[in-house]
């Protein structure tokens, strides 16, 4: 097995932080709200007193959905192809 080269480890640290922005952005929590709170488990807390949704914070069941989402996205990416990446 060889070891990634500088420009595939650079591809997938970029491929990472991309699951990572979209996993956690405040706007897939309150996506997720709107579906789990109909459910009775709502993913964010507040916002209160008319905030906007930037101060709104993720409930423990959010932060843990999103997690488990994200750890399934990152074995995902291990098995498929990923652009700048090749096979071993």
């Amino acid at each position: 097995m060889t070891k990634p080269s500088s420009t595939e480890k650079w591809s997938i640290s970029a491929w990472s932080v991309l699951a990572v922005f979209v996993i956690f952005n405040p706007l897939t929590f309150w996506i997720t709200n709107k579906v789990f709170g109909l459910l009775g488990a709502p993913t964010i807390q507040g916002p209160r007193g008319g905030r906007p949704l930037a101060f709104a914070a993720p409930t423990f069941f959010g932060f843990t959905l999103h997690l488990i989402v994200f750890f399934l996205l990152v074995r995902a990416m291990m098995e498929i192809k990923l652009p700048g990446v090749k096979d071993q």
